[in-house]
């Protein structure tokens, strides 16, 4: 029995960081972008987690953008703001 293992080809190759060297290469505006984004320490809202976590308890069964929905307007915090950054 033989198993045929090809490197797949297009997109999929591509995702699969076969392809980065025939990419073209990213523009300055695009590597500031993604410096700033590897380089930004994660954060995480335990107010809001513990908010969400318990809607998501008390609403169990019901459809998942139900839920969704109750715990955002539980949570009643402010909207994310992504600020804009010159680049």
């Amino acid at each position: 029995m033989e198993i045929n293992l090809k490197q797949p080809d297009g997109p999929q190759a591509y995702a699969m960081g076969r392809l980065e060297e025939e990419a073209s290469p990213c523009t300055l505006r695009v590597q500031k972008a993604k410096e700033r984004v590897l380089g930004a320490l994660p954060r995480v809202d335990l107010e809001r987690a513990k908010i969400m976590t318990e809607s998501f308890m008390t609403t169990e069964g019901e459809a998942l953008v139900i839920r969704k929905a109750k715990a955002f307007r539980e949570a009643d915090l402010p909207p994310i703001v992504i600020p804009l950054v010159k680049l």
